[in-house]
């Protein structure tokens, strides 16, 4: 159950859940292909094109990139 310190993404077990989560629904390899693909140059629209695409929320799909590099 999430409450205001899994928010807060201090907790090391519910950090380390995220990261296998996003492992798990949005795959490096398949993310970085799929940027690649896209015609989309506006961060935001990419953001939304690819949470579309996977199947995912436009913030966690932000937060995915940011974390692979893709965008800051």
């Amino acid at each position: 159950m999430r409450d205001a310190t899994s928010a807060r993404a201090t907790d090391r077990e519910e950090m380390e859940a995220n990261r296998f989560a996003a492992a798990l629904l949005m795959p490096e390899d398949m993310v970085i292909k799929a940027v690649d693909a896209s015609s989309s140059v506006n961060p935001k629209m990419l953001q939304q094109e690819l949470a579309r695409m996977f199947d995912v929320s436009t913030e966690a799909m932000g937060y995915r990139l940011i974390n692979l590099g893709i965008t800051s």
